[in-house]
């Protein structure tokens, strides 16, 4: 009796509704949807949505090297930071993160909620971040090395 619901069918139902403050498109990729939002513009993509015990959960798929996956008995940090944003812009309080051991196929699954989620707040960030481009001026470096790996500005981020 658990419900896997379509990403795109569930924005359309939102924006529908007039819940949603943004326009966006909607992308299936596979199994994943990949979201684009015009203003602010916002890019991410989901690995779906799950309605499980009467609740709506974003899913979160990690697969991991062995040794990372045995060390962890809660969602890791940096994948609970990714989401918070996804949270927010989905209007849902709560992930389940699915991670997936490579080398064995063992998989863990940790539920997080989030009721702190506030789409103002993620559009106010962003909206912050391009008035400070629009000016050159630069934020504060990150000093999480991992968050740099898909940043496309990493090489000018390691001269400045």
């Amino acid at each position: 009796k658990d419900d896997w619901i379509d990403v795109a069918d569930y924005l359309a139902d939102l924006f529908f509704n007039d819940k949603l403050q943004y326009k966006y498109t909607a992308e299936r990729d596979g199994l994943e949807t990949h979201i684009s939002i015009h203003t602010p513009p916002i890019c991410f993509s989901t690995d779906g949505i799950i309605r499980y015990r009467g609740k709506l959960y974003i899913i979160e798929i990690k697969s991991l090297e062995h040794s990372t996956f045995s060390e962890i008995f809660e969602p890791r940090a940096k994948d609970v930071s990714q989401t918070v944003s996804y949270q927010s812009l989905l209007y849902i309080e709560d992930v389940m993160y699915i991670y997936v051991d490579r080398l064995y196929g063992n998989i863990k699954c940790f539920e997080y909620h989030n009721g702190d989620i506030s789409c103002d707040r993620v559009f106010e960030h962003c909206n912050t971040l391009m008035r400070m481009a629009n000016v050159k001026v630069a934020p504060s470096k990150c000093n999480i090395p991992s968050a740099c790996n898909m940043c496309e500005y990493r090489k000018q981020c390691k001269e400045w």
